[in-house]
């Protein structure tokens, strides 16, 4: 019941592909399933470009998000920074004025432009848990505006984080 539009992952999540069950409060989650690209009007929430964006290099076929065009006036411009960070890790994007289309990539390691983000930085971060190599992301400190947390959180996940 979180007014945050947020909430619109799980059931986009679930028309990619993954298995996830809401039971109350609790969220049942099982891994392993081939998530499938899909069209989303993001237009309702287009704070979940960035976290949209890393989940759509990891979905066989095409991702295209569109209806978005207030995603390039938020703390900066969010189609740019998320296609510059995933482009250059090797992702294939392709950009309009109001969204972008994304392919299954496989991403590597690299230095990426957090653009001073919060949900850039934390997006390339996890992206960079999917890529091979090391990837620097810029801008670290910007988590703290909503998740001072963050770093902490993902390392009891088990990422390696520094």
């Amino acid at each position: 019941n979180e007014p945050q539009s947020d909430k619109a992952l799980i059931p986009l999540l679930q028309e990619m592909g993954a298995s996830i069950n809401v039971e109350g409060d609790r969220l049942i989650i099982r891994g392993g399933k081939t998530l499938k690209g899909i069209d989303i009007d993001a237009n309702d929430f287009p704070d979940l470009i960035p976290a949209l964006c890393v989940i759509a290099t990891q979905a066989v076929g095409k991702t295209h998000i569109y209806n978005v065009a207030q995603a390039r006036i938020k703390e900066t411009d969010r189609i740019h920074s998320m296609s510059a960070g995933l482009s250059k890790m090797g992702a294939k994007i392709e950009t309009t004025h109001d969204g972008m289309t994304l392919w299954h990539s496989t991403l590597h390691g690299s230095h990426v432009e957090g653009f001073g983000d919060h949900r850039t930085v934390m997006a390339l971060c996890v992206a960079g848990l999917l890529a091979s190599g090391k990837t620097v992301v810029s801008d670290a400190e910007v988590v703290n505006k909503t998740f001072p947390l963050f770093i902490e959180e993902m390392k009891l996940l088990g990422a390696n984080f520094i």
